[in-house]
């Protein structure tokens, strides 16, 4: 397993992100690439319909970061930092 860092920019990018957590990997995504709140909202909504299609573990960080992780590695939050 691995932690891949890729930033969204096209179409592309979100294949990559599922190929990449197919292979068990874990995806920190950065959205700082779109400038539009709208356009942000879309790829993160297709992200998240992807995500409980393939049953992924996904957790959104700040306004430009999404984690996201093959249903075998879970995700905790502790207390109420981030």
């Amino acid at each position: 397993m691995k932690i891949v860092a890729i930033k969204v920019s096209t179409h592309r990018d979100l294949i990559r992100i599922l190929s990449e957590v197919r292979k068990g990997n874990v995806i920190v995504a950065s959205f700082s690439a779109f400038k539009s709140r709208s356009v942000r909202r879309e790829v993160v909504k297709r992200i998240l319909e992807a995500g409980n299609k393939l049953r992924l573990n996904v957790l959104g960080v700040g306004a430009e970061f999404i984690i996201i992780a093959p249903s075998n590695i879970k995700i905790k939050l502790e207390g109420t930092a981030y």
